[in-house]
């Protein structure tokens, strides 16, 4: 048995120090210079470009994809997944994600909490940046902000992951580092 890890996070390192555990033969694929590449219990390879993957694991399964299988551990991966998925089942014997369907509405966090309310589940408020007004009586501090999404380029180092905020000129110096496109819990 075979298990390809896409990325090189704090979780692949997890996962690849778990399939250790198992005697699972492990490799790791990533464009990235992350803290799994430091693993010696790993196979690594670290590609220029994400457009070098499929070939890539082409090769890796090119033994026979009977008893080799992919999980991504980033939502770039994941996305990655969703694009080529028809491809990638040809390839992999079992790949450990929900469908498409089901992995784009768990991606988008406006689609995700639409869904959470939609069965009766309770989820954060959304409120976008453009209703945070100074004395505003909707809203509620502290917040914790998140951006929508990262524009591709920019990375966690520059748009923070989360910021909680404790008034309204907080919110303001806060929306403008999220990229104006935030919502608020």
């Amino acid at each position: 048995m075979k298990l390809v890890v896409l990325g090189s996070s704090v979780t692949a390192l997890a996962v690849i120090r778990d399939a250790c555990r198992l005697n699972i033969e492990t490799i790791l694929v990533d464009f990235d210079d992350g803290i799994a590449l430091s693993s010696n219990c790993a196979r690594k390879h670290l590609i220029s470009d994400v457009s070098e993957t499929l070939p890539l694991l082409k090769n890796i399964c090119s033994g026979g994809a009977s008893s080799t299988w992919l999980i991504a551990t980033s939502d770039m991966w994941l996305q990655y997944i969703v694009g080529n998925r028809a491809k990638l089942e040809l390839l992999f014997s079992n790949i450990l994600h929900p469908d498409n369907e089901n992995l784009k509405t768990c991606l988008d966090k406006d689609l995700f909490i639409k869904h959470c309310n939609s069965i009766g589940l309770r989820t954060p408020q959304i409120v976008e940046h453009s209703s945070v007004r100074a004395g505003s009586e909707e809203i509620d501090y502290p917040l914790f902000l998140r951006p929508l999404a990262i524009p591709k380029g920019l990375c966690r180092k520059i748009i923070p992951k989360a910021v909680e905020v404790n008034n309204y000129k907080e919110a303001l110096r806060s929306g403008s580092l999220c990229l104006n496109s935030i919502f608020c819990f």
